[in-house]
C-alpha cells in the first residue's frame, strides 16, 4: 500500500470516504483488502466501525471504501485524524530566577504537574473502559502530549522523569496489544514480542474466499494481555514511585521546594 486519504463531506457531513492506494493493480481483490484493513485498524485500536458496511469501489491500483457517518463515527474519525494540539509556548524566564544548574523552579513545577495532569486524566478514562486496544490509543497518545511539553528552563532530572514516564506509557499501550511486556527493561523501551502476525491464506474468485489464523491469533492476544494485566499494574506502581522520589529529590535539592503545590 502506497499511501492512504479519508474525505468527510456533504451538506450534513456525513458522507466519509477512504481512498487506499497500491502500487499495483487491485484487481477482483476489493472485499478482501476492506476485510484486512478493517481488521488491521481493529489491531491499532482505532477501528471505525460505520465503514465494516462500506460500498467497495476498485480503480485500477485505487480502492475505495464510502458510506455514511453517523455522529458518534465523525467525532472518532475527527479524534484520530486531527492534528495533535500544539504544545504550550515557552516560557519566558529572566536570567535572575535561574537556579545554577540553569533551572527554573517555576517552568520545572508547570511541567512536572502537566505531566501529572495528564497522568490522571488517562487513569481516569482507562478505569472507565474495558477496550484494551482502545485503553492501548489513550496510553499512547498521553505518552506523545507528555513529549510535547515544552522543557526549557526545566530541571534536567524532572525531565527525565517525564521522558521515562512516557516510555512506560508506550509499553503499557504494547501489552495492551498483546506484547509481553518485561519490567525490566522498561528503561531501554525494550519489550518481548510475544504474539503472532496473522497469516492471510488467499482468494478465490469469482467468490473471493480468504482463510486466516486470525482467531487463534486473537485468542492469544487475549490471553497475552491477561495474563499481563499484573505487569502492567507494576509499571504503574514504578511511575508513582519515580514521582514521590522527584518530588523528594527536588525538595531536598532546592530548600524545601515542593512540586506538587498548586502555585
Amino acid at each position: 500500500m502506497r499511501g492512504l486519504a479519508l474525505s468527510v463531506r456533504g451538506a450534513q457531513i456525513n458522507e466519509g470516504e477512504l481512498r487506499l492506494d497500491f502500487s499495483a493493480d487491485v484487481g477482483p481483490r476489493g472485499d478482501v483488502i476492506k476485510a484486512i484493513f478493517m481488521e488491521a485498524l481493529d489491531d491499532f485500536g482505532a477501528s471505525l466501525s460505520d465503514f465494516e458496511k462500506a460500498k467497495v469501489t476498485v480503480d485500477g491500483a485505487s480502492v475505495r471504501l464510502s458510506t455514511k457517518l453517523s455522529d458518534d463515527g465523525l467525532i472518532r474519525i475527527m479524534s484520530l485524524f486531527m492534528p495533535a494540539t500544539p504544545p504550550e509556548p515557552k516560557v519566558v524566564t529572566s536570567p535572575s530566577t535561574l537556579q545554577p544548574g540553569g533551572a527554573n523552579l517555576d517552568a520545572t513545577r508547570r511541567y512536572f504537574q502537566s505531566v501529572r495532569m495528564i497522568l490522571e486524566q488517562l487513569q481516569s478514562k482507562g478505569n472507565r473502559s474495558n477496550d484494551y486496544l482502545q485503553t492501548a490509543v489513550w496510553h499512547e497518545s498521553a505518552a506523545k502530549r507528555i513529549e510535547q511539553l515544552p522543557v526549557r528552563y526545566v530541571d534536567a532530572e524532572v525531565v527525565k522523569f517525564g521522558d521515562s514516564t512516557a516510555v512506560k506509557l508506550r509499553t503499557i499501550a504494547y501489552s495492551l496489544r498483546g506484547v509481553v511486556v518485561e519490567v525490566s527493561a522498561l528503561e531501554s523501551g525494550v519489550v518481548i514480542i510475544g504474539h503472532a502476525i496473522p497469516t492471510w491464506y488467499w482468494w478465490q474468485v469469482p467468490n473471493v474466499r480468504f482463510d486466516t489464523n486470525l482467531v487463534q491469533v486473537r485468542s492469544k492476544q487475549a490471553e497475552i494481555v491477561r495474563k499481563d494485566a499484573s505487569r502492567r499494574v507494576e509499571i504503574w506502581e514504578s511511575i508513582d514511585k519515580d514521582r514521590r522520589a522527584v518530588v523528594q529529590s527536588i525538595r531536598m535539592r532546592y530548600g524545601g521546594y515542593d512540586l506538587e503545590k498548586k502555585p
